[in-house]
């Protein structure tokens, strides 16, 4: 995605009603590289405040994602309290929450992360907007830094 587009995207969480502060904070994980299916697996207990430590993963290698300031900050409002409900949650509660009508206060479902982007994407009038999408911008961002997305860390 273009910096014009993703403007566009943090833009368009003005108009998201009583998900914006889920999609706020799925946005942030997603803006940091992880997969939409890292992202269901996830529990409050995996987020020190810090980092994100994402033990199921596509290849199987547990990973510490560190968080950016600002998000480090949009989770903090939004994790250790269940934004429907405004009780405290346990370490093994899910990280998101789905906001369906049949399953409030639920883990997000990997369809529920589609359906809530394509839902910004729209706002945004950014066709086709996935969550991978956030993944391939993310390692471009690192290679402009001059990072190699492919290391893994020593």
């Amino acid at each position: 995605m273009t910096a014009e587009q993703v403007g566009q995207i943090w833009a368009a969480t003005e108009y998201l009603g009583e998900t914006q502060q889920r999609d706020l904070a799925l946005l942030h994980i997603l803006s940091h590289g992880l997969r939409a299916g890292e992202i269901v697996s996830l529990n409050v207990g995996a987020f020190d405040g810090k980092l994100i430590f994402v033990a199921d993963t596509k290849t199987n290698e547990p990973r510490l994602v560190p968080l950016r300031k600002q998000s480090r900050d949009a989770h903090l409002s939004s994790i250790y309290l269940g934004a429907s409900h405004k009780e405290r949650r346990s370490l093994r509660s899910p990280l998101i929450l789905s906001h369906h009508t049949t399953r409030s206060c639920e883990r997000l479902s990997y369809h529920g992360i589609y359906f809530a982007i394509e839902k910004i994407g729209e706002l945004a009038e950014i066709p086709q907007l996935h969550p991978h999408s956030f993944r391939h911008t993310y390692s471009t961002e690192l290679l402009l830094m001059g990072v190699d997305p492919t290391m893994p860390e020593n």
